[in-house]
């Protein structure tokens, strides 16, 4: 898969879909997220975007989550 192809999660609109590519986040932001099951290869879905805050909140493995801009920003995702 070539880079060109992905794009950070923010990029996303509400109800688009994707898949998880890679998490370019340190070493612990990445585990907290693979903790809550945003792991490579998974499924994601944009539920709401939040003006002000700039929190996003997602769907992922059956769960809704919500995201701050900063982390979701290095969250690297394939449109689906």
């Amino acid at each position: 898969m070539t880079k060109e192809h992905l794009i950070n999660l923010t990029s996303l609109k509400k109800n688009q879909h994707a898949v998880i590519v890679a998490i370019t986040a340190g070493h612990k932001p990445a585990k907290r997220l693979a903790d809550m099951g945003l792991t490579p290869n998974t499924p994601i879905m944009i539920v709401r975007k939040t003006l002000f805050c700039g929190t996003i909140e997602v769907k992922v493995r059956g769960s809704n989550l919500i995201l701050g801009k900063s982390i979701a920003s290095k969250i690297l995702v394939k449109k689906i």
